[in-house]
C-alpha cells in the first residue's frame, strides 16, 4: 500500500501495474489473504501473478469476485481522482471519485495493530456536501446500503467495522440523484 501511495502522487492508477500475488510474499515473507492481497489490486491496472494450481478452491472463487468487481468498476478507477483521508497511522484509507462527484470507491485498510480498543471514524474527502450516497461494502463480502449525505461523511465521518491487521474493505458511493 505504501508504494502505490507514493505511485499515485505521480502517475494516475490506470498506468500503475498492481497484481495479486501468491499468498507468501516472495520479498519480504509476508502471509496476506486473498482478500487482501485482491482488494489491494482492485486499485491500478489490476493484475495476476500467482500460480493458480497452487490456490485453494475458496481462493480461487474470492479471485473470480475480485477480478469482476475490478470489470465493474474499471472505468471509475481508472478515470476517477485518488483523495487520500486523513487517518491514523496505522490506516490506509482513500477514493477514487468520479469527475462529477457522482460515485466513489474508497478502500480503508488496517495495515498494522490498532492503537484503540474500538475502531475509530473514517471522514471522507473529495465528495459533494449536499449530496446524498448510497454507500455499501462491496469487498470482501457486501452489506446493506446505506443512505447517507456527503457532508455528513466528511464531518461526522463513518464508524469503520473491526478489522484485522492486514485486511481491507472496499466501499461503493453513488449519488442518489
Amino acid at each position: 500500500l505504501s508504494i502505490q501511495k507514493g505511485f499515485a502522487q505521480f502517475f494516475p492508477l490506470e498506468v500503475m501495474g498492481s497484481h495479486v500475488g501468491p499468498a507468501t510474499c516472495h520479498i519480504t515473507g509476508r502471509r496476506l489473504a486473498m482478500e487482501t492481497r485482491a482488494g489491494v489490486a482492485l486499485f491500478g491496472h489490476m493484475g495476476v501473478e500467482v500460480d493458480l494450481r497452487q490456490e485453494s478452491d475458496a481462493d480461487k472463487a474470492t479471485l473470480r469476485a475480485a477480478i469482476a468487481l475490478y470489470k465493474a468498476q474499471r472505468a471509475l478507477i481508472h478515470s476517477g481522482t485518488v483523495v487520500r483521508f486523513d487517518t491514523a497511522p496505522e490506516i490506509d484509507a482513500f477514493a477514487v471519485i468520479a469527475a462529477d462527484r457522482s460515485a466513489a470507491l474508497v478502500s480503508c485498510a488496517l495495515v498494522a495493530s490498532p492503537r484503540a480498543a474500538l475502531p475509530g471514524l473514517l471522514r471522507f474527502s473529495g465528495l459533494d456536501c449536499d449530496r446524498l450516497y448510497r454507500m455499501r461494502q462491496v469487498w470482501p463480502t457486501a452489506s446493506d446500503t446505506m443512505t447517507v449525505s456527503g457532508d455528513v461523511l466528511m464531518a461526522a465521518g463513518w464508524t469503520l467495522p473491526r478489522l484485522q491487521p492486514q485486511s481491507l474493505i472496499v466501499l461503493e458511493l453513488q449519488a442518489t440523484d
